[in-house]
Formats: structure tokens, sequence, C-alpha cells
């Protein structure tokens, strides 16, 4: 009977790893899983190098107090154009204590360390930072931000400390109708009139000897009564016969408001918006009726019942651990909603997002309020360059905040908000919007990657992202429900909520670092999840292995391009090095590299139990695919492997075999090096591969084949001497392997071997069946 014969030809292997694909409908040019290797844009594999500290001869002892005692995962942010200079970078480290400055611009950024300092009253927690007019603004969850200024000239950083101010726009609970004129004189009701411009001293009419006066105690000898609460000063306030002209208060007028019960404009007094009642207090005193007596009208004069009944109440928990520039100003979120002593006027702070006016100079960095009055008759607009505060109604808790084009995208743990200009305008105090996007929220603020016009972010749901639509309005997709969303929900909740990302701008991949726990005393391993934008597919890596006191990564950050250069290697033979005419031999090499790349990572190490734990930065470079090569004895192979979806050659119910592979592979092998007193190859590669049928999921099925090696030299090489180029003419390895096994579908499992390359470009196969099953 005739058999079935299909040729399988693989030379464009980028889907990554998928889990939402049963096992019959794996789609082509995917794996089912894999980890350690690169995906390459050409269409090829490449194990990736090993992970370690920077190469550099740079290196921090145990007095360096950045890397004692980590035992924590720190911020990281890259403060762009510090003091004004564009062609400086500083990286940005925070740590429960202290905060780290480094430069940026450098290759190796352990060459640099600039500056530390702890800021007043930081504690271990959430913090932000954001960059604006050359300042660094943090906000740490004290009732203070901080305003770093870096001085260019001199190299040196100034901190400075400031509370954000907005209007009172609340003002003091009073049980009495807005209307009603109270004929005693409450501390509350007296604050609030002062807040409603009461307390400004003003001329009076017929005043004799005594023409200025305080326009409450004015009115209540008039009436007998005090202002209400919907009095307006103005209206009683008309211009009298003089050259020139003065206003004057005319207390008869006030009785055409008798009737009126719009409550009067609020907001004279700037006070602290977290620390409310203490600064009602200052902002009281230090008003300019401080100059008249107000005893001579009756009023409140016993200070210190009225600081009693003002300063202890109404002070909202903690402060700001959000902070981000956008539109030219700085806004300021994340507050606890957590008041101590609240009273009835209390605002639940936790879904207000206060911004600054436009930032001119650092002290307009914390004015979160309008320039103008808005109690005055002709100053009381809004202009839009003035400060303010949103309310993002139905947001739970804020996780983030970031600019994407001219929106600020606004994260909460229940949806995602878009803030813009309304009208198509630029965003204005007087001129937003706010719309909710979705109802899938965000589990991590440093999952959160800007890349163009999209946005990436770890939600229960999947990994979404956030981008316009052909009609410019923003739309959330999920990128992992039809790749890896089963993967994705097999991550520990604890770890999708301290994941970390970053994009790298030159290899195009978004990469995520998760399973995060900077304390050595625990075990674990570190984990990266990357997605590739322009191939649409995901990959993973894992660093070293899991164990106590194994070194893990607890953040990432962008940096400027970088590439390795060439390397120098001297030739020895039997230890000595190799001379020609008295000069020692050297080959130069071209280090394995994908280019240029701009992530780096932090990582907590300890060295032994006698030694500090530390810290340090990391990149992708070991030659020898170890991690930790410079921190662990002999470092730890970072092994590759991948597993091919089952091909049944279209028809899942007859028995195939595959009487040969053949395998293209990238020549890595670049001179020769002396290894005991034997020449051989420099740079070898490996590839172990085995066949698996019938989807069998363990080698207890009988259906996996032994391992085998796939990447083989064409032809025997002789070189003439340590220092040969092993120049064999070819710069693909093409092999010829007969697979053992039978079944109804078939896999391929691949992996490598420790200290040898794989770059895999492919591979062909035929798959021979019965015509019937």
């Amino acid at each position: 009977m005739a058999k079935q014969s299909t040729r399988v030809e693989v030379n464009n292997f980028v889907k990554g790893f998928i889990t939402e694909a049963s096992p019959l409908n794996v789609p082509p040019n995917a794996t089912t899983d894999e980890q350690n290797f690169e995906l390459r844009r050409n269409g090829t594999r490449d194990r990736r190098l090993g992970l370690d500290l920077e190469n550099t001869s740079q290196v921090f002892d145990g007095d360096t107090l950045f890397f004692q005692d980590a035992d924590e995962a720190p911020e990281t942010f890259v403060w762009k154009a510090p003091g004004g200079d564009a062609n400086k970078e500083f990286l940005v480290v925070s740590t429960s204590d202290t905060t780290y400055f480094f430069n940026l611009t450098l290759e190796f950024v352990s060459n640099d360390y600039l500056f530390a300092f702890t800021p007043s009253n930081m504690a271990k927690g959430d913090r932000s930072f954001a960059s604006v007019d050359g300042k660094l603004v943090i906000a740490y969850g004290y009732k203070n931000v901080c305003i770093l200024s870096y001085d260019t000239k001199t190299n040196t950083f100034t901190p400075s400390y400031e509370s954000i101010k907005t209007r009172d726009v609340w003002g003091m609970p009073e049980e009495q109708a807005s209307s009603y004129r109270p004929s005693a004189l409450t501390p509350s009701h007296e604050y609030n009139l002062n807040n409603q411009s009461w307390g400004v001293t003003r001329r009076i009419e017929d005043g004799g000897s005594r023409p200025f006066g305080y326009p409450i105690g004015f009115f209540q000898g008039y009436y007998g009564l005090y202002p209400s609460n919907v009095d307006v000063v103005w209206t009683g306030m008309n211009f009298r016969p003089a050259d020139p002209p003065v206003e004057a208060m005319v207390p008869s007028l006030y009785a055409d408001r008798i009737d009126v019960f719009n409550p009067a404009a609020k907001g004279y007094f700037i006070i602290d918006a977290l620390r409310r009642g203490e600064t009602r207090y200052t902002a009281y005193t230090s008003n300019p009726l401080s100059t008249t007596n107000p005893n001579e009208f009756g009023l409140i004069s016993n200070l210190t019942a009225f600081s009693a009944n003002l300063q202890q109440n109404d002070n909202t928990d903690g402060g700001a651990t959000l902070v981000q520039s956008y539109a030219g100003r700085v806004f300021f979120g994340g507050f606890t909603g957590i008041t101590t002593n609240p009273i009835a006027t209390t605002p639940d702070l936790s879904n207000f997002i206060f911004f600054s006016q436009l930032v001119r100079n650092e002290k307009d960095i914390v004015k979160c309020y309008q320039e103008g009055d808005p109690t005055s008759r002709e100053g009381s607009d809004i202009v839009d360059t003035d400060g303010g505060f949103v309310r993002v109604s139905g947001l739970a808790k804020l996780v983030g905040m970031e600019v994407l084009g001219d929106n600020l995208i606004i994260f909460g743990t229940n949806g995602v908000w878009e803030l813009k200009g309304g009208s198509d305008f630029g965003f204005g105090a007087s001129n937003y919007a706010v719309r909710k996007i979705s109802n899938f929220g965000c589990l991590s603020r440093n999952s959160i990657i800007t890349e163009g016009s999209s946005i990436f972010f770890w939600s229960d749901s999947g990994i979404l992202v956030l981008s316009p639509d052909q009609f410019n309005v923003l739309q959330i997709s999920n990128l992992t429900q039809d790749t890896i969303q089963t993967f994705y929900e097999n991550i520990e909740s604890s770890s999708k909520q301290t994941a970390k990302g970053a994009y790298d701008s030159q290899t195009r991949k978004v990469k995520w670092i998760y399973d995060i726990e900077p304390d050595l005393s625990v075990a674990s391993v570190s984990k990266e999840l990357v997605f590739d934008l322009a191939l649409q597919a995901f990959s993973k890596n894992v660093f070293g292995v899991s164990g106590v006191d194994s070194p893990r990564i607890v953040a990432i950050f962008n940096t400027p391009p970088f590439r390795s250069g060439t390397l120098v290697d001297e030739v020895v033979v039997l230890g000595d090095p190799v001379e020609s005419e008295g000069v020692e031999v050297a080959v130069t090499t071209t280090v394995r590299q994908s280019g240029l790349e701009s992530i780096k990572y932090v990582i907590n190490y300890q060295v032994s139990e006698s030694v500090f734990k530390k810290r340090g930065f990391a990149h992708l470079y070991d030659q020898q695919f170890k991690d930790w090569a410079s921190i662990r004895t002999n470092g730890v192979d970072a092994k590759a492997f991948m597993l091919t979806g089952a091909v049944t050659g279209g028809d899942s119910s007859i028995h195939k075999q595959v009487p040969y592979l053949v395998m293209h592979f990238r020549r890595t092998e670049e001179g020769m090096e002396d290894v005991e007193g034997d020449v051989v190859p420099a740079k070898q590669s490996s590839c172990l591969v085995r066949s698996q049928w019938d989807w069998a999921g363990s080698a207890n099925s009988n259906k996996w084949s032994p391992l085998f090696q796939a990447y083989r030299q064409n032809r025997m090489y002789m070189p003439a001497s340590v220092t040969d180029p092993f120049d064999t003419g070819f710069d693909t390895i093409v092999t010829k392997s007969k697979l053992r096994g039978r079944g109804r579908a078939f896999a391929l499992y691949m992996e490598t071997e420790p200290e040898k390359d794989c770059r895999i470009l492919g591979w062909n196969l035929s798959m021979n069946g019965n015509s019937v099953a």
C-alpha cells in the first residue's frame, strides 16, 4: 500500500510560545514551551547571553551604602536633563531609606556614582518620581513632597520640601442652613465667612474717624445678626461720590440678599491639601483682619480655643504616593483617603488628583490652585494656566499615571481613565475632560510601559494594551488572550502585583520581571517575560536557579543604547602566552551581541554569609552563557530549551515516521584556543535534539527518543596553529540526522549544552505515513 509523504520546511520560527491552543492546533512556527531563547526577526533563534554584573573594573566595596543590606526591591527612575542640561541623564535608585544617583550616560552605570540622600521622613512604601523644568519631584507618602534641584556648574544636589497647596473650597461644617444669619458667632462660622472674603478690612460708609472696619462686625452692627453663608460681601459694596470715587460698604444693600439661597463662593484661604485643619488656623491668623481689633465688634478673640477647634481635625494621613509631569505641570495622586478626626466637609482624597499651575519656577510645582481669588468680584475666573484638582468618579484606588500623546492615562485597581484637554484643545485648568476607557484595572504601577502610541500593563484579565483606533479613540485590547493566557493566569497574584517592566527602544521589546523576592534568605528565582512588538510574540527567560542566597533581579531600567565592542584575548598554550618576535600574540574577536540594547537590571546578591547583602547593576553579556559568573563560583548555566508544537501532517489518525531531520545552524566557531593542552575551536556551538511522538508528556511513554547532537561540523578542519582563524569557508552548518520512533503526531525538543552557543536557522523533515489508520 502506498504511503503518504509530507515535507515540512521551517525557516521562520518567530511566533514565540503559545499556550492557548489544543495539542492538535498549535500555530505553525510556535512552541508550546520555551526558555532562554531569543526570537530573531530574521526567523532564527539564538541562545541568550549570560546575565552578570557590569563587566567593568569599577566595583563597589562593602563600605558603599548602595550595596549594603540589599533586602528590598528598589524603585528606579531615569531623570533626563537634570538642571536643564540636555546632555545628562541620571539613574535614580530609591530604597526605603536612601535615594541614589548615577550617571547614566556612561556605558557602565556603576562607574559614576554621584550622590545619595534620604528624603525627610522617608519610609518603606510606595514612592514615585517625575521631572519638570529640570527638577526632580519625589512623592513618597509623606505630607510634603521633595523637590530636588541639580546645579550643573557645581554638580551639587539641593533638596527642598513643600506641601501641596490648594484653595479651601470645603470650609468648616455648620449645623444651620446656609441662609441662616446667626446671632452668635462660632469659630466655624467665622472661619467660613473669612474664607468667603468677609475677613478683609473694607472702607465703610460714613466711617468718620474710623474709615475702615471689619465687614463681619460692621454687618452685625447694622442688622444685629452676623452674615450667613449665602451673603456675599460684594453685594453690600457701592461707590460713593468722591474725587476719585471710592468704594465702601453700604449695609442696607445686604437686605436684597435675604431671599437668595445659593452659597457664597469659598476659597479665599490657601491651605495644605492634606493638613487642612492645621493650616486653616495658620491661614486665619495671617489674614489682614489681624490689623484690626476684632473684639471691637464683639468677635471671637480667644485664638487658643479657635486653634483647638480647627487644628485637631480634618487632616489626611500620609501624602501623595504618585507623581507625574504632564502638560507642563505636575500631577499628584495616590492619597490614602484616611483622615484623622474627619468632619462633615472632609473630602475623601483617594480619588483626587491635584495638578499644579503651569510650572515657571520651583514654587509653582505645589501650587494646585487658581491664582485668582474665587471669592473676588473681578478676578474669580479660572484661567488655563491655573492649578486645581480632578475627582475621578468611581476610582477605587489610584495605581499609576502615564502620559500617552496628549492624554494623561489614569490607572486604577478598578479601571482606566483618560484625562485630556476638552474640545480637542490642550489641557488647561478650565478646559479638560475625563473619560473612563475600561473596567479592567491595573495590578502593578511598575508594569505600566509606554511605547510610542501604546501603553502596556498587567491586569487581572491579562496583559492589556491601550492604543488609539483609526479614529484616534483610545481602546483596550488583551495581548495574552489568544497567546499565553493560561501561562499568565498561573503566575502568582503577588508576583503580578510586584511585576516591573521596561521598554527596549533598540530591539522594540517590552520586558517584565516578576517573581520578585529581594530577601535573599528566601528561595527564589528571577523570571522575565518578553514581548516582541515587531513579531507580536512572547518569550521568557529564567535567570539563575532557585535557592537561598541566589542572586535575583529586583528592578529593571532603561539606559542610553549600548553595545559591547571588541574583545582582545591573549593566546595561551599550556598556560604560557604565545609570543611572536617578542610580542605577545592576541586575537581580536567580536563579542556576540544582539546589536544595540537599552535595558539593564538591578540585582540583589550576597557573596557569602559573612558578607553584607549587596546590590549591583547587571546586563546580558556573558559569552559562556552563565548567569552570575562573577558572583557565584563557576556561575549558573543559563540552559535554553524549546518544544515545538505537534505536527500531524494534516491527518492525526495515521501513524507516521520521520526518517531524517535536516537542521541548519549559524556557525559560531571563530579562532582557536588552548584547553588543557589541546588546541580546539573557540566559541563552539551545540544543539541537543530529541523527537517526541503522540503528544507524549514524559519519557515514561517510551515515545521520546534519546537526545542526540544535531550540531556537527561538515568536514574535518586542521588548524595551522593556535592563532588559526578557523575559517572553514562556510557560515552555515547543515546536518542530517536519522530520527527514531513513530506515531500520529511528531514534535521536536531542543536544548543547549553548558558553555556552548546555539543559533538555530531552521530545519526540514519528511513525514511518511500509511494511507490508512
